[in-house]
């Protein structure tokens, strides 16, 4: 299965295989200068900083999950 990301309206989704997942929130610690790092990088990309934490863990779950 892959696990494709998308945003649309400011809404994002991770689906497999083109079934939606539902979203949950969930909170964590982060320093300031990574986050600060983080927002830059969105702005960068014209999305928010959700749709960049989803897209690192998802490449993280592709390269450690096998």
């Amino acid at each position: 299965m892959q696990c494709i990301a998308t945003h649309d309206r400011g809404v994002e989704s991770l689906s497999w295989v083109g079934i939606t997942m539902s979203k949950e929130n969930i909170t964590f610690r982060l320093d300031g200068e990574k986050r600060a790092a983080l927002d830059a990088l969105a702005a960068g990309m014209d999305r928010d900083r959700s749709y960049l934490i989803n897209e690192a863990i998802t490449l993280y779950l592709e390269m450690h999950q096998w």
